[in-house]
């Protein structure tokens, strides 16, 4: 599974010094459309958050993956699926690593859609803004970190 994660990341995130989408990259989720990011490096966005409900523990995400709400993941709709990004808390500068793997918000302006846990350990109040931030390099530390990919479920 590490492998597979590295190879999907090294294809998602090719490092050209900025971030793009490709116009032709176009999903559409709940009758809405969405540009999926293709690179990411130097990729960052401020805005709300909102955490996943108790009642979707142990449900597949988009990914595959079963949700738990104890591990550091995120639903995004346009970043790619099992990207890593930091994502800080503004009220209080409290900062942590998600793995993006699901699909969402959808029903509100917010930009990330955090587990549990990422919320807790950042503070999240339903009124905090947080900046999200992808970084090649500290994804890849991350992933070459065995014991820093556990807190992902990977």
């Amino acid at each position: 599974m590490k492998i597979l994660i590295i190879i999907l990341l090294f294809i998602l995130c090719v490092h050209n010094n900025g971030y793009t989408y490709d116009s032709k990259r176009v999903h559409k989720i709940q009758q809405k459309n969405y540009q999926k990011y293709l690179t990411l490096d130097g990729y960052n966005a401020e805005g709300r958050a909102t955490f996943y409900a108790n009642k979707l523990h142990n449900r597949k995400t988009a990914s595959g993956i079963k949700y738990s709400k104890h591990l550091y993941t995120a639903a995004s709709v346009k970043l790619p699926l099992m990207s890593i990004v930091q994502i800080t808390n503004k009220a209080n500068g409290k900062s942590i690593s998600v793995l993006i793997n699901d699909r969402g918000p959808f029903k509100t302006n917010a930009i990330l859609d955090l587990s549990n846990a990422a919320a807790n350990a950042v503070s999240l109040k339903s009124s905090d803004k947080i900046l999200v931030e992808f970084d090649l390099q500290q994804t890849l530390d991350i992933i070459q970190n065995t014991k820093k990919l556990n807190k992902f479920g990977v």
